[in-house]
């Protein structure tokens, strides 16, 4: 809340406008328990039954944005270098593609874009234009800077393009908060009565604008709060995850949840923040200002976890947290050890014929229809195997060798140790093919809906008779792929 005095243009001179009064701290639940208001015909109704109106409904809007969507960014209000200032990228990869941060500005000024956040006491923070902060400036104005010297993958994250560079830098981060200024004074008029106020004026809207300014430091809780300062709250000292039974893991998942939520909403926040980035001042960048312009002061802006914290849905986080918290417990009382899970399977649709010298691999059915191929309906459980079974029967003709190959995700996997997933078959003794074994959860790696499918090479022929394979289902068998989980 602004507390500067204005004079006053409203017909009154001259005339002192007194800022209104503070509204009570939402961020404390007891503050945010306002009666609702009530009228009645012929009540005498003045300003505070007005007010009431107003500060009834905001109270009820941000205790629903602070306890049920949660504070945070819900867009824009992304911190970048001030125009006609230049600047180094300092990521690589897909962080490099996705933000402009962390960056290294030739300069101490950046620009926040428009942008909406939700603070910790659930008021609104609405940027409607750029604004273009000069960071060096508010840094005076921050006591008890820290002065870091780390590498910069250690101060940006392992995405940093030349990590092991050492920085020695202030650091601070910019943060946004609420503030609220009177505006728009008008007159007020005297009543008959002797207890009625003076000929005055007085404010008539209020401004929700956003302050910008730089903070040292941050709690340790601050991601869960919200708040600049201490308040008490504290993740409860549990290990998750541990439980060898999904439904009691999952039970202790929604029992944590219940408990910090509670906290959030009893914790009082004398000073709620939304972080933007972190911002480090440094007169020694070292090889991460190549190519820049030499400044007195270079400005290192990092904008990724843990600084910025975007808003999500209570029941997206209790739908989806205790999933991948409980998908790696060792075993189910549903699923028992050795149960099949699920199980897929394709087969050849037609006639296909194969009738090329070459010692690349066809994946059988891709010249005819689609090739044959098997795919888990759903993700398998962390702890499953993989049976894979593929099966055919066959006539060839100038044929010398046949060979098949079995891949699991575009993998061969007889190249990880697994036998008898690729053979060598001599079709002048043999004309039919079985390829089975089980593939253990340590080479299948991440709990997905794997796919196998099957190619075949063949040799032999001239060019007047080259060699041909014919897969037939109307004759014979002709080939099919069928892959299984096992529960482990």
């Amino acid at each position: 809340m602004s507390t500067a005095i204005a004079l006053c243009t409203c017909g009154c001179q001259p005339c002192v406008c007194t800022p209104p009064s503070q509204l009570g701290n939402a961020s404390c639940l007891p503050a945010a328990c306002l009666p609702r208001p009530t009228f009645f015909d012929g009540q005498v109704i003045g300003s505070a039954d007005l007010n009431a109106v107003v500060d009834y409904a905001r109270n009820q809007q941000a205790l629903l944005a602070r306890l049920l969507g949660g504070w945070g960014i819900l867009g824009g209000l992304r911190v970048d270098s001030a125009p006609g200032l230049r600047n180094n990228k300092l990521a690589s990869g897909n962080i490099a593609q996705l933000s402009n941060n962390p960056q290294i500005i030739a300069g101490t000024q950046v620009q926040v874009s428009p942008g909406v956040a939700i603070d910790a006491a659930g008021n609104r923070l609405v940027l409607c234009a750029p604004v273009t902060l000069d960071i060096a400036a508010l840094a005076a104005q921050t006591p008890q800077a820290q002065l870091v010297t780390a590498t910069c993958s250690q101060l940006l994250g392992p995405e940093c393009v030349s990590p092991t560079v050492q920085i020695t830098a202030t650091q601070f981060f910019l943060v946004a908060e609420l503030m609220e200024s009177p505006a728009r004074p008008v007159g007020r008029v005297n009543g008959p009565g002797s207890c009625d106020p003076v000929v005055g004026c007085q404010f008539s809207r209020t401004v929700e604008d956003v302050r910008f300014s730089l903070i040292s430091a941050l709690p340790d809780t601050y991601q869960f709060t919200g708040c600049a300062d201490a308040t008490g709250f504290s993740l409860p000292g549990v290990t998750l995850g541990t439980a060898g039974d999904a439904s009691i893991c999952r039970d202790e998942v929604f029992a944590f949840i219940d408990n910090v939520q509670a906290q959030l909403a009893s914790i009082c926040c004398s000073r709620p923040v939304v972080v933007l980035a972190s911002v480090l001042l440094t007169r020694a960048p070292g090889s991460l200002a190549a190519g820049l312009p030499f400044v007195p002061q270079y400005l290192i802006v990092s904008d990724g976890y843990p600084c910025r914290k975007p808003t999500f849905q209570v029941g997206w986080f209790t739908k989806t947290w205790p999933n991948v918290i409980c998908n790696n417990v060792t075993s189910s009382p549903i699923i028992g050890a050795d149960t099949v899970v699920q199980t897929v399977g394709d087969n050849i649709r037609g006639p296909i014929v194969i009738d090329a010298t070459t010692n690349d691999f066809f994946t059988i059915n891709a010249i005819a229809t689609a090739p044959l191929t098997a795919q888990l309906a759903r993700p398998r459980l962390a702890t499953s195997s993989l049976k894979v079974s593929f099966t055919a029967s066959f006539t060839t003709s100038n044929l010398v060798s046949l060979r098949f190959r079995v891949l699991v995700d575009g993998i061969e996997l007889a190249a990880n140790g697994i036998p008898l997933l690729s053979r060598t078959i001599d079709p002048l003794l043999l004309q039919q093919v079985e390829i089975a074994n089980i593939i253990p959860p340590s080479i299948l790696g991440e709990a997905r809906a794997h796919q196998v499918f099957v190619q075949v090479s063949m040799s032999g022929g001239v060019a007047s008779a080259p060699p041909r394979v014919t897969f037939d289902p109307s004759q014979n068998d002709g080939a099919s792929v069928v892959i299984q989980e096992i529960a482990g």
